[in-house]
């Protein structure tokens, strides 16, 4: 099975034009709540065309983060109530999908 790592944090250079520091802050938030990093996810694809899948319909992913952005998630958590924390934590691993695993274009 194949393995993608990334840190959370490099969903902004991926996507330049949006602003996406406070769903990085969440997914760290949640993720860190269930496990230490690097968080690891089986991810099943089905009807996906990707490259870097080929034939393959699963893969791993392994998502880590750094310190500050755990100390953000601690003082997020105090701030936001849990489910947008989990939406915008849910959204930023979808960040990290494209366009690495599947290119939707600009």
């Amino acid at each position: 099975m194949r393995t993608f790592r990334s840190t959370i944090e490099r969903i902004s250079d991926w996507h330049p034009r949006l602003f996406l520091e406070l769903h990085i802050v969440a997914c760290s938030s949640v993720m860190r709540l269930y496990l230490q990093p690097p968080a690891v996810f089986e991810v099943t694809c089905e009807n996906i065309v990707s490259d870097w899948l080929g034939e393959e319909v699963q893969f791993k992913l392994e998502v880590s983060w750094s310190e500050e952005t755990e100390e953000k998630a601690e003082r997020l958590r105090a701030t936001i109530q849990t489910k947008p924390i989990v939406e915008m934590a849910a959204s930023s691993l979808a960040f990290i999908l494209t366009p690495n695993i599947v290119n939707l274009g600009n």
